[in-house]
């Protein structure tokens, strides 16, 4: 499957994260706003090139993520356009990464891509989508993808929320890093490798899309059916809070 999903820059998919943790204290511990350190966390796992995020490239390391390229296909295709990736790996981290990635990283990266572009279109993608109706057209094609990344994302944040004995707000991050790698190939297998209609993402009975989308602060926000289902710390309706152990002083 095509897909085009806006993301973080759009220059040579995850994710450089603005968003402030929010926090709370209370007698049992710091409470910090889950969601935005998640994305935050995964956003960090796209390859940087030139300590941007490159969507070209990634998109084909989703077409390798989604079988339709292999990862020497995927290399040899820098090959054919004059580029040196051996060489540029000894001074870029992008390259060092493409040069030596096997399927699995390859998988992984497109899955934190595919979060990453979805939270911070205007960053992935540029002002192509800073347009709210060339926004809709675009997002309407890619809802069952979304859809994919939401469900995803909210059983990871839920999974890793429940804890209440974090040491620290870097112990989470190191949680979420490794639990998302055990998400990837199922976001990977819903997202790019499911067969779908867009007509069951409209609003029973019409033509409207059942999923609304805009911009806020360089954010992507996502309604479904009215209801917020992803942005403002929120996702599918609910805000998650995990706890990190208050130490003595």
């Amino acid at each position: 499957m095509k897909f085009f999903i806006p993301v973080i820059c759009s220059a040579l998919f995850l994710f450089g994260c603005d968003d402030t943790p929010k926090k709370s204290e209370e007698k049992n511990g710091i409470h910090i706003a889950s969601l935005p350190v998640m994305q935050d966390v995964i956003a960090r796992e796209v390859p940087v090139f030139a300590s941007k995020w490159n969507a070209p490239v990634m998109d084909k390391i989703c077409e390798v993520a989604e079988g339709r390229l292999s990862p020497d296909q995927f290399r040899g295709w820098f090959s054919e356009r004059g580029v040196d990736i051996q060489k540029l790996a000894e001074m870029d981290d992008g390259f060092r990464f493409v040069s030596t990635a096997d399927k699995t990283m390859l998988v992984q990266a497109c899955a934190a891509w595919l979060v990453a572009s979805l939270s911070s279109p205007l960053q992935a993608r540029g002002e192509t989508v800073n347009n709210t109706d060339q926004l809709t057209e675009i997002m309407n094609r890619q809802t069952p993808v979304v859809k994919a990344v939401i469900d995803h994302m909210a059983s990871l944040v839920a999974e890793v929320s429940h804890r209440s004995d974090y040491s620290s707000e870097e112990d989470f991050r190191q949680r979420v890093r490794d639990k998302f790698k055990n998400y990837a190939p199922s976001l990977i297998e819903q997202a790019l490798k499911s067969k779908f209609r867009l007509t069951e993402y409209n609003q029973p009975g019409t033509n409207e899309p059942i999923y609304q989308y805009y911009i806020k602060d360089g954010r992507m926000h996502v309604l479904f059916n009215g209801a917020q289902w992803l942005g403002a710390e929120e996702i599918k309706g609910f805000s998650y809070r995990f706890t990190v152990k208050q130490k003595p002083f």
